[in-house]
């Protein structure tokens, strides 16, 4: 979908026109539906949070039938964002994965899915690599989802070790004070000192 149209769709669907209002929006909700593209998908995503009830359930519906892989992409995209979302729990009933391993970790890791994880990245490397080159925001939604998940193997995110090894390449001193704080903190629930003070 062409640049324009998709403007003119996402003005459409935030439309405020007394009487007509909900009309356009569902219209324009309904052609972004029928794209599924890429560029749709935030939008979509967007849409599943409107106070109109048949433009949030043809959102969810679109959300649930995509088939693209950078609509996929697009959504899992959206989860890691943000995991307390509506993309999250539509990517986890219908298994959405994202095409670059490092980005489908996080979303096993952001949505809680640990095992499933730990799976597909045993040694830590491409989450490990996502935390260190995201923002702000994302480390921090790593180190919530470390936290929450209370499991010591994915402290080594934070510490730079990997849970086979245990061996940590990343000196107490180098973190940052929220990462020691999540380190700390797992570590402290299961009594594993030895792996940060040795």
């Amino acid at each position: 979908m062409d640049r324009t149209r998709l403007d003119a769709l996402v003005r459409r669907l935030g439309s405020t026109l007394p009487l007509i209002g909900p009309g356009i929006r569902r219209s324009a909700c309904r052609v972004l539906a029928a794209d599924g593209g890429a560029d749709a998908v935030p939008h979509l995503v967007s849409a599943t949070r409107s106070s109109d009830a048949e433009v949030r359930t043809i959102a969810e519906t679109a959300l649930r039938a995509l088939t693209q892989q950078p609509a996929i992409d697009a959504l899992c995209d959206a989860a890691i964002a943000d995991p307390s979302g509506p993309s999250v729990a539509i990517a986890v009933e219908n298994d959405y994965q994202h095409s670059v391993v490092s980005r489908r970790c996080l979303v096993l890791l952001l949505t809680g899915q640990i095992e499933r994880y730990i799976d597909l990245d045993f040694d830590l490397r491409y989450a490990r690599a996502e935390y260190e080159a995201g923002d702000d925001g994302l480390r921090t939604r790593i180190a919530d989802a470390v936290r929450r998940s209370g499991d010591p193997r994915l402290a080594g995110l934070l510490l730079g070790s990997a849970p086979s090894t245990g061996a940590i390449s990343k000196r107490a001193a180098d973190l940052t004070e929220a990462e020691a704080s999540v380190v700390v903190e797992v570590y402290a629930r299961h009594g594993r000192w030895a792996e940060v003070l040795g």
